[in-house]
């Protein structure tokens, strides 16, 4: 058995998500059960279920081996164990809805926790805008609508998912082809924060799912320069 203690315990839906992706990925490489040990993130066993593949428990007693894991500071370990799945392994407990579903949408998050990943409302409306004149309607999941099955189950009916770097992001990554994500950031300099090694705001998690082909401000149509770069996370090796 390999305990996986995510040191930070975490409460943001996304990093709960991918502190059991990441108890997965390793209980694949090293065919073996893994423990992840976190008390107090209450959606573990959500995800664990709802991730269905890997062989993870949660919250037993701290025994085996023991990886001590810091979302903040082991992005270098999470990249490793991500490297060696070329696509991510779709979920296999996607939950059915009762809610009528137009025939052609696509889900929202803009509501992101922090203020740095937020955009201001004229960029969302004009995005929006973008989509919308393309045919689609717009269903908003943002932390919170609805109960979490019928969010999950309308994401996996959608054609895309666009919105801030945020935890509706995560979700999506196991419900729909990475290309069909597009994640709309601000790419700003932050001086002196040690998530940011580069001074640009934009965070690791954003650059990973980057890095597996996700797009990146896709109708506002960034450089091709800058689409490479923010796809690179050697920067955390």
């Amino acid at each position: 058995m390999i305990t996986l203690d995510v040191l930070q315990r975490p409460k943001p839906l996304g990093d709960q998500l991918d502190a059991v992706f990441l108890g997965c990925m390793i209980s694949v490489i090293n065919r073996e059960p893994v423990n992840i040990y976190s008390p107090d993130s209450p959606l573990l066993d959500y995800f664990k279920n709802f991730i269905g593949w890997g062989y993870v428990h949660v919250n037993r007693p701290i025994s085996g081996t023991v990886i001590e894991y810091s979302n903040t500071k082991d992005q270098k370990f999470y990249s490793d164990c991500s490297k060696q799945f070329e696509k991510i392994p779709p979920a296999l407990n996607i939950p059915k809805t009762k809610i009528p579903l137009p025939e052609k949408y696509i889900t929202t998050q803009w509501d992101a926790k922090q203020k740095y990943r937020k955009l201001e409302p004229h960029r969302i409306g004009k995005i929006q805008h973008y989509y919308q004149d393309l045919g689609y309607e717009l269903i908003d999941v943002g932390n919170g609508k609805m109960p979490l099955d019928d969010t999950i189950a309308i994401m996996a009916g959608a054609d895309y998912h666009i919105g801030a770097d945020s935890g509706m992001m995560h979700i999506a990554k196991f419900l729909m082809s990475i290309e069909k994500i597009h994640v709309y950031i601000n790419i700003r300099n932050r001086y002196n924060d040690v998530r940011f090694p580069d001074d640009w705001n934009v965070a690791f998690m954003a650059r990973e799912i980057f890095r597996r082909g996700a797009k990146m401000n896709y109708c506002e149509t960034p450089s091709q320069g800058e689409i490479e770069y923010f796809a690179r996370t050697e920067l955390w090796d």
